[in-house]
Parts: structure tokens; C-alpha cells; sequence
């Protein structure tokens, strides 16, 4: 399972690389309003929550530097995260 998932891996970064499509993580990144991704789980939180992606579910897809398709992530207070680590 892990062979063909690795297999799979390559085969997506090939052939986005050939159409010119990049494919952006947001992993440990903090997450604002102006982020090419939406948070699946961003009721959860307060407006002014220091939060940080704990998870990229989707990740953006993007072309010449502008955005084909927005990402989707999960989000957590940067003081959760921190204690994870």
C-alpha cells in the first residue's frame, strides 16, 4: 500500500508539474483571512484566535502564480499546537 501511495505521489507531482500546476501545503503555517484555503473546521474558533494549520486536507492548486483552486484545511489555536509538539 505504501509503494502504490508513494507511486500515486510522484505520478500527481509529474504530471501537475507538466501543466504547469503547483501544488501548495499549509502545514504549521498560521492561517489568515487572505490564505488561498478555507478551514473546514474555522467555526470552532473565535475571530480573534491565534490559529495555525494543524492539517492540509486539500491543497491549493496554483498556476502562474495565481490560484486554480483553493485549498481546504484544519485549524487549531498555535497554543494547542505548540503543546502537540
Amino acid at each position: 500500500m505504501a509503494a502504490q501511495v508513494k507511486f500515486s505521489d510522484l505520478q500527481l507531482t509529474t504530471i501537475s508539474g507538466q501543466l504547469g500546476l503547483n501544488l501548495v501545503s499549509f502545514d504549521g503555517e498560521p492561517f489568515a483571512a487572505g490564505m488561498p484555503a478555507s478551514a473546514d473546521n474555522g467555526d470552532d474558533f473565535g475571530e480573534d484566535d491565534d490559529l495555525v494549520v494543524a492539517k492540509t486536507i486539500e491543497p491549493a492548486v496554483v498556476r502562474e502564480m495565481k490560484v486554480v483552486h483553493k485549498g481546504r484545511v484544519l485549524v487549531a489555536k498555535r497554543s494547542d499546537e505548540e503543546q502537540e509538539e
